[in-house]
């Protein structure tokens, strides 16, 4: 069961706003921009990101929820740029292995993290093509990539840490370019992807305290007071259980919905896809638990 958040303007709003010509977002997405590499700087990337908010707020109504939702997104844009900036000078500094001399032992033990992953089985070791009958495979990917060799390059053949992210990274590439979006292999690759993302973060990037007391306030006001019981954690989720998480999903606002979205993608990542158009929520890929653990959650808003 899939649940769509909207976040657009109505067809003939966007014709008055293509008249006025401030309709170019939303002619070439901001997601399909970024998937074609269009943006040469984080700036070209958030002056569109705010053209989008700005649009929905000169031709939405102040009390609408379009309205308040691109208040919700401007706030979070203001929250969180700092932080992703901090994030892409990370990422610009891996060529240089001088500012970060532990590299190779952190390297060495996300590679031990990302294969005790449940999901890491498809990407152990190379794909042995011939055994599975993929004749089109080395047609289709040309630089084949997994665990193992990449922690054999690991030993003797990076020089720095983003020769070891690029490999990683193509892991990843090659199994959603192969597979089919649907495909198991590929849903496994876009959780490794998530989760490798998150982890290298952790090791090369320690939180600031900041991070830690939003951490702390986080675990505070969700998890010591949500209780998933062991027969909740086992038991088949009922249709009227989903009907009932739909419909206080409803009753949320702007704000609350996208802590709800937050808590979701906390406990599976997987189950939330994001685009600029709107966020869609996967309920049927929550475990049982997780499922009744985020209706608690959605519960305690219309409690409180």
């Amino acid at each position: 069961m899939v649940f769509f958040f909207f976040f657009q303007a109505e067809d003939g709003i966007r014709d008055a706003q293509e008249s006025r010509g401030l309709g170019d977002v939303y002619k070439r997405q901001v997601q399909d921009k970024l998937t074609r590499a269009e943006y040469i700087s984080v700036r070209e990337w958030e002056q569109d990101v705010r053209l989008v908010c700005a649009n929905a707020k000169i031709f939405n109504l102040q009390n609408s929820v379009y309205y308040k939702m691109a208040e919700q997104l401007e706030a979070f844009l203001d929250k969180r740029l700092p932080k992703l900036n901090k994030e892409l000078q990370l990422w610009s500094s891996l060529t240089d292995a001088s500012a970060h001399p532990e590299w190779r032992n952190r390297c060495s033990e996300l590679l031990v993290e990302l294969k005790k992953q449940p999901e890491a089985g498809f990407f152990l070791m190379p794909v042995d093509w011939r055994a599975l009958n993929l004749p089109d495979y080395p047609i289709i990917i040309k630089q084949p990539m997994d665990l193992f060799t990449a922690e054999q390059k690991l030993r003797d053949s990076y020089t720095c840490p983003n020769d070891f992210v690029s490999d990683i990274r193509l892991i990843w590439k090659n199994a959603l370019t192969y597979n089919q979006p649907e495909s198991a292999a590929a849903k496994m690759a876009k959780k490794m992807k998530d989760g490798f993302r998150s982890k290298f973060l952790k090791l090369f990037q320690p939180l600031d305290e900041e991070d830690i007391r939003a951490g702390k306030r986080r675990r505070l006001s969700t998890t010591d007071k949500i209780m998933v019981t062991p027969l909740e954690k086992s038991s088949k989720v009922q249709d009227f259980e989903f009907v009932n998480l739909r419909t206080n999903l409803g009753k949320l606002t702007a704000e609350e919905l996208q802590r709800s979205v937050i808590v979701a993608q906390e406990r599976n990542v997987s189950c939330v896809e994001s685009t600029m158009d709107a966020v869609s929520l996967n309920l049927d890929l929550l475990t049982p638990g997780d499922f009744r653990y985020l209706a608690k959650y959605v519960a305690m808003f219309r409690d409180s």
